[in-house]
C-alpha cells in the first residue's frame, strides 16, 4: 500500500465515521422530540381532567 492509497482509505474512515456520528445525533433528536411529545400529551391530559373536576365543582356550588 503506498502513501497515495493510505490517505484516501485514512479520508474514507473519516468520512465514515463523521456520516455514523450525525446519524446517532439525528436518532437521538428524533428519540428526544418523541419523548418530549409523549410527556406533553401526558400533562395536558393530567390538566384538562383536573379542568372538567374544577368545572364539575363549581356546577355543584
Amino acid at each position: 500500500m503506498d502513501y497515495l492509497e493510505m490517505t484516501k482509505t485514512v479520508a474514507k474512515l473519516s468520512e465514515e465515521g463523521k456520516v455514523a456520528i450525525r446519524n446517532i445525533r439525528r436518532d437521538a433528536i428524533k428519540a428526544y422530540d418523541k419523548l418530549e411529545k409523549k410527556i406533553t400529551d401526558e400533562y395536558m391530559k393530567k390538566v384538562e381532567a383536573i379542568q372538567k373536576q374544577k368545572e364539575q365543582e363549581l356546577s355543584k356550588v
